[in-house]
């Protein structure tokens, strides 16, 4: 079986059920782990929602695996994936139930704490322009997933493949880490 676009074989959702009632101990409990450390960044949601989400998502075949991608952290990325969602739909919610913004919220209490919330923004962009030179779709990736669109939307936008996508994902991961990293120690 490939993915939508015939790039890559992936996992049939028979595979993944196999795939997942033979995971260790150790693999379900990284998972359990790592449901829990992101339910914890977002109220109101239980770890063990996120983790059963993304199993049944993964073997109802509405998730897909790339056989070349090992299947925990397929499923981690799938939580992560299912908790953006949630925090979008929350911010979608509170929006329409006539909440303000956090930063128009911050802007209103605090000017200069928003405007040195900008400022910290404003040079994470200019870092990044400086890391990726001409090439503007980490930019375009990076405020897209600011805006709340799906990969789709801002792979369409960015004009690359599923696999060009995932490659560029991948680098500016990279970057915010190193970035995080040197702000961390120094």
């Amino acid at each position: 079986m490939t993915d939508g676009n015939g790039a890559k074989p992936v996992h049939t959702p028979e595979e993944m059920c196999t795939i997942i009632h033979d995971l260790s101990k150790e693999e379900m409990d990284r998972l359990t782990l790592y449901a829990t450390r992101l339910a914890n960044s977002l109220g109101g949601v239980e770890a063990r929602d996120l983790l059963h989400q993304s199993l049944i998502a993964a073997t109802l075949g509405d998730r897909r695996c790339p056989k070349d991608v090992n299947p925990v952290a397929f499923l981690c990325n799938a939580m992560k994936s299912n908790l953006f969602n949630l925090r979008r739909k929350s911010k979608q919610t509170e929006s329409a139930t006539g909440k303000e913004d956090e930063l128009d919220a911050v802007a209103n209490d605090d000017p200069e704490l928003w405007f040195e919330q900008m400022e910290t923004l404003k040079g994470f962009m200019d870092d990044m322009r400086k890391a990726f030179g001409d090439d503007e779709r980490p930019l375009l990736v990076f405020e897209g997933r600011a805006e709340g669109m799906n990969r789709d939307e801002i792979a369409e936008l960015v004009g690359l493949d599923p696999v060009q996508f995932a490659s560029l994902e991948r680098k500016i991961r990279r970057f915010m880490n190193k970035r995080l990293s040197e702000r961390r120690a120094g």
